[in-house]
C-alpha cells in the first residue's frame, strides 16, 4: 500500500471522531428536553464522552508502566482494530438505551465509543507521522483533522434530519426509538472500517525505541502543549455543547431547528483546517498563498451546499463569508511560523468572542461562532 493510500485509509477513521462528537451538540438539547434535565445535567453527555479519552489514556499509560507498551505488544494495526471494535460496541448500546429510554445507559454508550476513540488516537497520530518525514507530520495530522471536521459539519444536519424528519420541524422528539436507526448505521460503519483495516496492507509499525526514564518536567514545551490543548478542547466543546441552549434563548429555536447553526460552528473548524492542510499538497508550490486563501471558501461552499440539500435557509449564514474572508487574510499574513499563527489567531478568537457577546443579535451570533 502506498503512503498516500495509507494516509487516506487512516484519515477516513477521523471522520468517526468528528461525526460522533458533533452529534452530541444535537443530543444534548434533545435529551435535555426529553428527560427534563437542567442545562448542567445535560452536559453529562459531553462529560461521559470526553472523560473517556482521559480514562483511556490513563489506563494505557498505567498498563505501559507496569506491563510494557500495550500498543507495541500487539502492533498499531491490531490496536486500531481493537479500538474500532470497542467503539462499535458503544454504538450498538444505543439500541437498548433507546428501547428503555435510559439516560444513564446512553452515557455508558457514549463513554464506550469515546474509550475506543482514545485507543484509536493513540495509534493514529504516531501512525500518520510515520507515513513520511517528521517535518511534515503535523500537516498530515491536520489533513486528517480536516476529514474529522467534515464529519462534524454534516453530523448535526444528518442526525437532526433522522430524528425530526425535517430541519423545518418545530416539534420536539417524542420517541427515542428514532435513535436506533443512526445507531445501527454507525455500528455498520465501524464494522466496515474494521474489515477495511484488517484486509488492508497497512504497515504494522512498532516503536523502535521506548523511553523508560521519561520525565515530563524535562519537556516544558510538552507541558505547555498539554495545557494549550486542554484549553482549546474546553473552549471548542463548551461552545458547541451550549450553542443549542443559546439559540433557544436568543432566537427561540427548538432543538429540531438548530442544525444549520451547529453545522456552521463545527464547519468553521473545517474551514480553518482545510486552509492549514493545503501545505500537505502545495508546500513547494508558488500558488500556495492563493490556495490557502481559496481553500476556506471551498470549505464554506461545501458547508452551504450540505445545508441547502437538507433545505436549511442558507441565506441566514451567507454574511459569514465576510468573516471567512477576514480570517483567510489574517492567517496568510500571520506568516509561516506556527507560534505566530497561534498567537494571532488566538487573539482574534478572543476578540470575536468578546465582540459577539457585546453586540448580540445576528452578527453577535456569527462572531461567537467564528
Amino acid at each position: 500500500m502506498s503512503q498516500k493510500t495509507a494516509l487516506y485509509t487512516l484519515g477516513s477513521i477521523f471522520f468517526f471522531f468528528g461525526f460522533v462528537a458533533a452529534s452530541n451538540s444535537i443530543l444534548i438539547p434533545t435529551f435535555k428536553n426529553y428527560f427534563s434535565l437542567s442545562q448542567s445535567v445535560a452536559q453529562l453527555v459531553d462529560f461521559a464522552f470526553y472523560i473517556a479519552y482521559f480514562v483511556g489514556s490513563a489506563f494505557f499509560l498505567l498498563y505501559a508502566r507496569f506491563r510494557g507498551d500495550f500498543i507495541n505488544q500487539i502492533g498499531y494495526k491490531n490496536g486500531l482494530i481493537l479500538g474500532l471494535g470497542i467503539s462499535a460496541l458503544g454504538a450498538l448500546m444505543f439500541v437498548p438505551a433507546s428501547w428503555s429510554a435510559s439516560f444513564p445507559l446512553f452515557l455508558v454508550a457514549l463513554f464506550l465509543i469515546a474509550f475506543g476513540f482514545s485507543l484509536q488516537q493513540i495509534v493514529l497520530n504516531p501512525f500518520l507521522i510515520s507515513l513520511g518525514t517528521p517535518e511534515t507530520g503535523a500537516h498530515r495530522i491536520n489533513l486528517a483533522g480536516s476529514i474529522n471536521s467534515f464529519g462534524t459539519t454534516i453530523a448535526p444536519i444528518i442526525l437532526s434530519y433522522i430524528l425530526f424528519h425535517s430541519v423545518q420541524n418545530k416539534e420536539s422528539i417524542k420517541d427515542l426509538h428514532a435513535l436506533i436507526k443512526p445507531a445501527f448505521i454507525l455500528f455498520g460503519l465501524f464494522l466496515l472500517a474494521i474489515i477495511v483495516v484488517f484486509k488492508s496492507a497497512l504497515p504494522d509499525h512498532k516503536k523502535e525505541h521506548l523511553v523508560d526514564d521519561f520525565q515530563l518536567s524535562k519537556y516544558p514545551e510538552l507541558v505547555l502543549g498539554i495545557l494549550a490543548i486542554f484549553i482549546y478542547v474546553g473552549v471548542e466543546v463548551t461552545l458547541g455543547s451550549n450553542l443549542g441552549e443559546y439559540l433557544k434563548q436568543t432566537k427561540g429555536l427548538p432543538e429540531s431547528q438548530i442544525s444549520m447553526w451547529v453545522s456552521l460552528y463545527w464547519g468553521s473548524l473545517m474551514i480553518g483546517r482545510w486552509s492549514g492542510a493545503t501545505e500537505v499538497f502545495f508546500a513547494k508550490n508558488a500558488l500556495l498563498k492563493w490556495v490557502k486563501f481559496l481553500a476556506p471558501f471551498v470549505a464554506f461552499a461545501l458547508l452551504m451546499m450540505v445545508n441547502w440539500i437538507y433545505k436549511n435557509d442558507v441565506t441566514q449564514i451567507l454574511p459569514y463569508s465576510i468573516l471567512v474572508f477576514m480570517a483567510s487574510l489574517i492567517y496568510i499574513f500571520s506568516g509561516k511560523k506556527a507560534s505566530n499563527n497561534l498567537f494571532v489567531m488566538g487573539v482574534m478568537g478572543l476578540a470575536t468572542q468578546l465582540f459577539g457577546v457585546i453586540l448580540g443579535g445576528e452578527w453577535g451570533l456569527l462572531l461567537i461562532i467564528s
